[in-house]
């Protein structure tokens, strides 16, 4: 049976985890953040082979490290301040002496 699982796999196998992750100069907490896992404690049974990283999560982990050999780094929009303005002038109430906002 663990012949067969072998076969199938369509995941990176332990060492290829371990080298994208060393190659990201990433710690295994910091590697599990970006491949959305709990904590680097998953990591480090992927790395150690005790679980199979699923193949959709190793690649959304080398999208974000950059590694993706279709999509290469990330290229992020620049930021842009933000300016907040008033959109609602005061404006007078007419029947009292209150100047009150209206929207």
């Amino acid at each position: 049976m663990a012949k067969q699982a072998a076969e199938t796999r369509t995941g990176p196998t332990k060492e290829q985890v371990y080298e994208a992750r060393r190659a990201a100069n990433l710690t295994q907490e910091a590697a599990a953040g970006l491949a959305l896992l709990g904590s680097g404690q998953r990591w480090s049974e992927y790395e150690r082979g005790e679980r199979n990283m699923e193949a959709s999560r190793f690649e959304l982990f080398q999208i974000k490290a950059g590694q993706h050999s279709e999509f290469g780094p990330l290229r992020r929009a620049p930021r842009t301040r933000v300016t907040h303005k008033d959109p609602s002038p005061l404006q007078e109430d007419r029947t009292s002496n209150v100047v009150a906002a209206h929207p």
